[in-house]
């Protein structure tokens, strides 16, 4: 009977979890994940990049908290480690870029410490990059469908890029439509949002954050933007790309390949439930 109850909810898991309908959409976390909020995504890629640089090499041992106990802890803590680490170099392509201001951003060279970031906020900004990157690139499938060139969907989709992702409208064509799906891209980011969204199951469940030693410390505020602003610089994937195709090259990955349900657990992860309640 157990056996069967198993393979039941795996199943029923898995092909929750490959539903495309369910992949874009950003309400898909249970009540315990935080909600997007209503700042620009460059800001919360900043606060990313800044909690990253001062926790360092104690990251380990937080996504080991997150995890621990579960029959496949060490799978669970490499991928979402694998994860964030791409992400912060996708932080670091847009920190780099001249066009983008660099105020607020701490770097390796400088004592990060003095940086009022921490682990809860790295859970924090994780969340909300997903459900911008998401919603951004729902609103470049709205307006462009058909991958085409419209001059008066191009500037309604300028006033949802200062409106949501930053404060410059002046930019590029691939940089107005290819941040969200990039990030989308990224390898492993799935299993970083999932371990984003089981630190909120835990710090639901306990009431506080999972880590007693953790301090938590709200997030830097963002400076204003002075200097004149425009696209980050591009990968060698996009090099030569013209700026008239607005969705990039064609057959890149959607956001389908973010799918995760049930409380950002994979199907393994929730399977070891189903099993530790008997």
């Amino acid at each position: 009977v157990l056996t069967f109850l198993m393979t039941a909810v795996c199943c029923a898991v898995s092909v929750a979890a490959s539903d495309p309908e369910n992949t874009k959409k950003v309400d898909d976390f249970p009540d315990y994940v935080p909600g997007a909020t209503t700042g620009l995504l460059f800001d919360d890629i900043r606060t990313f990049h800044n909690s990253m640089v001062k926790l360092g090499s104690n990251l380990d041992a937080e996504i080991t908290k997150i995890f621990k106990g579960l029959f496949n802890e060490e799978d669970l803590v490499r991928d979402a480690k694998n994860g964030l680490t791409k992400m912060k170099e996708f932080a670091e392509s847009i920190k780099n870029d001249k066009h983008f201001t660099t105020d607020g951003f701490v770097t390796a060279a400088e004592d990060a410490t003095s940086a009022s970031n921490n682990f809860d906020s790295l859970m924090a900004s994780v969340i909300q990059i997903y459900h911008k990157c998401v919603a951004f690139d729902n609103e470049v499938n709205r307006l462009f469908p058909n991958n085409t060139d419209n001059s008066a969907k191009k500037e309604e989709m300028k006033d949802y890029f200062v409106k949501h992702v930053y404060n410059n409208r002046e930019v590029n064509d691939r940089i107005l439509v290819s941040i969200g799906r990039e990030f989308l891209k990224i390898e492993n980011v799935v299993d970083a949002v999932n371990a984003a969204a089981k630190y909120y199951q835990i710090k639901s469940q306990a009431g506080s954050a999972p880590s007693e030693e953790r301090d938590p410390q709200p997030a830097p505020a963002s400076p204003p933007h002075s200097s004149p602003q425009g696209p980050p610089a591009e990968s060698s994937s996009q090099a030569g790309q013209p700026e008239g195709n607005l969705h990039g090259p064609q057959g890149s990955p959607t956001p389908a390949k973010s799918s995760f349900t049930y409380g950002g657990l994979t199907v393994a992860t929730l399977c070891y439930f189903v099993l530790s309640a008997f």
